[in-house]
């Protein structure tokens, strides 16, 4: 009688895709199967454990307290599995090597080729899947071993689990469109008050650092505006729509714009950037030597 109730990885799956849509009729349709019978494997999961995984409405389903306890151990479950077949297919089998980065949404697009240049050079078949987004739903990811290395501001403390393997300092500079009046050298309130300030999102923890910089030196001076690319603020800047504070390594692909100058901050900044992997003794060597080559 017990046997016919038990679970496993195949009805996790089914329980993530209906906490993941909200719906059993969308589940279904995504794992070819009927609403009726995703929904009757998910009942036989909440006989199986003695508690309710959904609260059941005419629209919608809704995970409960004990569901969301599931559906975090199942993601992190999944995750391994699929990263045990990962390795033994990439071992044994025909399946092409693959690093997974996560490259937080703040670190700029301007990092990425010192990422992947020598590495490819020593490991050409192997493939560099990139996603760029918050950094807490990256680590989040890397922990559910969707993916295999982050990369994003350091200085904090790392989930349980996770590692720093690589870190370097991030000096900030000022930028101003090219001619402002100011001029060349250090950068004082009078700039930030020239054009409009353009920041960093305060959400993200690099933003956060500057913002918590100029309110330290420069009390009341708030940000004209809010973006989530430094790619974006260059641009801005070099239209003559701003003046910004950025990492200075941000800056190396648009040198040749000659459309901006650049500023030393007064008293100085920098941001920590850090590339980080789970704690795994089993980690694949092609990944180690992701990690071991990138050109900070």
């Amino acid at each position: 009688m017990f046997a016919e109730r038990e679970f496993g990885l195949y009805e996790l799956h089914l329980f993530c895709l209906v906490s993941e849509t909200g719906s059993f009729t969308r589940a279904g349709e995504r794992a070819g199967l009927t609403q009726s019978a995703v929904s009757r494997q998910i009942q036989r999961m909440e006989e199986t454990l003695g508690v309710p995984l959904f609260q059941r409405t005419t629209r919608r389903v809704v995970l409960t307290v004990a569901g969301a306890d599931l559906k975090e151990e199942a993601a992190r479950l999944l995750g391994e599995f699929d990263s045990l077949r990962r390795r033994f297919e990439e071992k044994h089998g025909a399946a092409p090597k693959s690093v997974r980065v996560g490259v937080s949404r703040s670190i700029g697009t301007a990092y990425l080729p010192g990422f992947y240049v020598a590495f490819q050079k020593e490991e050409p078949d192997c493939r560099i899947v990139t996603e760029h987004g918050d950094s807490e739903v990256l680590l989040q990811r890397l922990r559910d071993f969707q993916l295999d290395v982050v990369v994003c501001a350091g200085g904090r403390r790392w989930p349980v689990g996770v590692e720093e393997a690589y870190r370097f300092s991030d000096e900030c500079v000022a930028i101003g469109p090219a001619g402002s009046s100011t001029g060349e050298g250090s950068a004082g309130e009078a700039l930030f008050r020239e054009l409009p300030l353009l920041l960093m999102s305060s959400g993200s923890r690099t933003g956060h650092l500057i913002t918590a910089w100029l309110e330290e030196r420069y009390p009341g001076l708030g940000a004209a505006s809010e973006l989530d690319s430094f790619d974006l603020i260059v641009n801005l800047v070099a239209l003559g729509g701003g003046v910004s504070i950025v990492p200075r390594r941000v800056l190396a692909p648009y040198r040749r714009m000659r459309k901006f100058q650049t500023y030393r901050l007064e008293g100085g900044l920098a941001r920590m950037v850090s590339a980080v992997c789970r704690k795994d003794p089993r980690r694949p060597p092609h990944v180690k030597r992701f990690i071991e080559k990138i050109l900070f």
